[in-house]
């Protein structure tokens, strides 16, 4: 066999005998007010997937959990909706599980809007998402485990804080990171990750 032969096997093969993609049902059928349904969307490793209803014009934005049933086959809401307000959920993180969901919203207070990440965590024994608690900030970034969470804030200057989630609360880990360019918010943290342990 030729060189030029073994690339092309090489490059062939996985093509071949790979599976396409299946559409699993028409997703969820979601019936909504808002315009900008699905304007973020996050999947759990065990194939829970979170949807944001921002509904920038109004106060009835919400995210909301969905598992899907192999058997039926369909998608059925996991626990409640997680009702935010305005702009709920432009940026969100999954816990490796989908037991744990953080989501950013706005607070207005006249001219003052005050942009909050609010974290929830699921109980199976009441098929609810419990609020855990609430951080000052606009983009988040969840560990495998949702017990540490990254956060990115604005304040005249970009802000990065880790918050680590024990005894019941939410404390900050280490001091504030600072953005380089912290008086542009358009620059600095405005998405943050944190790993996975």
């Amino acid at each position: 066999m030729t060189f030029f032969k073994m690339i092309w096997l090489l490059l062939f093969l996985p093509f071949a005998f790979a599976q396409p993609w299946v559409e699993n049902t028409t997703f969820l059928g979601i019936q909504s007010q808002c315009q900008d349904l699905g304007y973020s969307v996050k999947i759990s490793d065990n194939g829970l997937v979170a949807i944001s209803y921002p509904c920038s014009n109004s106060d009835q934005g919400k995210v909301e959990v969905y598992e899907y049933f192999e058997t039926t086959p369909h998608w059925r809401r996991f626990g409640n909706s997680i009702s935010t307000g305005r702009r709920s959920g432009e940026q969100m993180a999954f816990s490796a599980d989908g037991s744990t969901v953080a989501a950013s919203f706005y607070i207005s207070h006249g001219s003052i809007t005050i942009e909050k990440i609010y974290v929830y965590t699921y109980s199976e024994s009441t098929n609810t998402w419990t609020n855990t608690g609430e951080m000052i900030g606009r983009g988040c970034s969840l560990s495998d485990d949702g017990k540490r969470i990254a956060i990115h804030s604005y304040d005249g200057k970009n802000i990065a804080r880790v918050y680590k989630y024990e005894d019941d609360q939410w404390t900050q880990i280490g001091p504030d990171m600072t953005g380089v360019n912290g008086a542009d918010s358009s620059t600095g943290y405005n998405f943050v990750e944190i790993s996975g342990d």
